[in-house]
């Protein structure tokens, strides 16, 4: 069994799966992804590796650079997806009203016109976290291939390695949005459709 990283509408799931079940691994991520994990939460700064990320001034060197310009191409969408989120608006009263009065042409009516925008709206969702997937599979491939430990991807990586951060941040964010649009749900007595579970 292995570790598995895998993103579903911007969160980051940890599985362990067999190295068989997915075909997105490569040997040498199998092999060393629980490392770079390590590495990154090692709180004992005497038992564990001591190294400086520079995240102002790091800049991709040529070995990283097709590897960072396709993390920063999913990365420039973030910001907008974020914002997207932050105005998101329910149509749960519309949905309520219509089933409360199928027979109601008017209400149908309503209620369709607030779902479909959302529907695009969730379809964008969905798109950026298939896109982030792809992205951060790409990156911890580059971070975690030998004949370089996780902790010398790190040091010498470090562009990609901010681009890690960046992506644990995007997601951090993403599920802080989401967790107060589902109190903001439950206070006004609604609640989260497809996506919030």
């Amino acid at each position: 069994m292995v570790p598995w990283i895998e993103t579903t509408q911007g969160s980051l799931n940890f599985h362990w799966i067999r190295p068989a079940c997915n075909p997105y691994l490569t040997n040498c991520s199998i092999l060393t992804m629980g490392n770079l994990l390590k590495v990154l939460t090692c709180t004992d700064l005497y038992q564990g590796p001591n190294f400086f990320l520079d995240f102002e001034n790091a800049r991709p060197m040529e070995s990283e650079q097709e590897t960072w310009e396709l993390v920063d191409a999913v990365l420039r969408d973030a910001d907008s997806i974020l914002l997207e989120l932050k105005n998101y608006q329910s149509a749960n009263i519309e949905i309520r009203a219509a089933i409360a009065d199928a027979s109601s042409e008017r209400l149908q009516e309503e209620a369709w016109e607030a779902v479909c925008p959302l529907v695009s709206k969730l379809k964008s969702f969905y798109d950026f976290s298939v896109r982030l997937e792809g992205a951060l599979q790409s990156l911890l491939t580059a971070l975690t291939c030998p004949p370089l430990t996780a902790t010398q991807h790190l040091e010498r990586e470090q562009a990609l390695a901010k681009q890690f951060a960046d992506i644990l941040h995007f997601t951090l964010q993403f599920d802080e949005l989401k967790v107060r649009e589902r109190r903001r749900e439950r206070k006004r007595g609604q609640h989260w459709g497809y996506w919030g579970r």
